[in-house]
């Protein structure tokens, strides 16, 4: 259609009818959507098999932010080291610790935004990354923090360099977390690998 806005008396553009052909495109994108997030949810729970504590739903949800955001789970390792303290979660220990030598190269995990660049009494010097739809990686206890409130980093991305920061440090480590919409999940579920 073709007309005056009544509002603006802006002359509005010509629609094209090809309302049709959009409809069924975005019916093929659905499929194609639904067809990966069954894939990988089945190659997902394949390689996890005795593994992990993953549940289903938290399977579904790993798959549905992958699919949205455009980023591919698993998450880069942020720092090569040595895991020496596990995601307990009740504990109040929402993460791992990472021992590696200080000043080692603290990389993003994944694409996104740096939603937190700032020292902490606690944490120390922290780091907060926005993936999109809900997920955040944060990364504690750095020596130096190498981006600001609002860059966008890629994967394998340096963004901090390893400390001992923070009242809550026991030594040169990164303390490292994944959260999705407020929830703390267990890094390892989601880690390519760790050493």
């Amino acid at each position: 259609f073709s007309g005056i806005c009544a509002d603006t008396g802006a002359q509005m553009p010509e629609k094209k009818s090809n309302d049709r052909l959009r409809r069924s495109s975005d019916i093929e994108n659905d499929v194609r959507q639904r067809d990966i997030v069954q894939e990988e949810y089945s190659t997902l729970n394949q390689a996890r098999g005795t593994q992990g504590d993953i549940s289903r739903q938290e399977n579904v949800d790993t798959l549905r932010w992958r699919t949205q955001s455009g980023n591919y789970l698993p998450l880069t390792m942020p720092v090569l080291g040595y895991q020496t303290k596990q995601y307990t979660g009740e504990q109040h220990h929402e993460g791992i610790d990472i021992v590696a030598k200080e000043g080692s190269p603290v990389v993003a995990a994944a694409n996104g935004t740096i939603i937190y660049s700032d020292w902490t009494l606690d944490d120390g010097m922290m780091i907060i990354i926005a993936h999109g739809a809900g997920l955040t990686t944060v990364y504690k206890h750095n020596k130096a923090l190498l981006k600001r409130r609002g860059a966008i980093v890629k994967r394998g991305e340096t963004v901090a360099l390893l400390g001992n920061t923070g009242r809550t440090s026991t030594g040169p480590h990164l303390h490292f977390e994944v959260w999705n919409n407020g929830i703390a999940l267990n890094p390892m579920n989601y880690l390519i690998t760790i050493q």
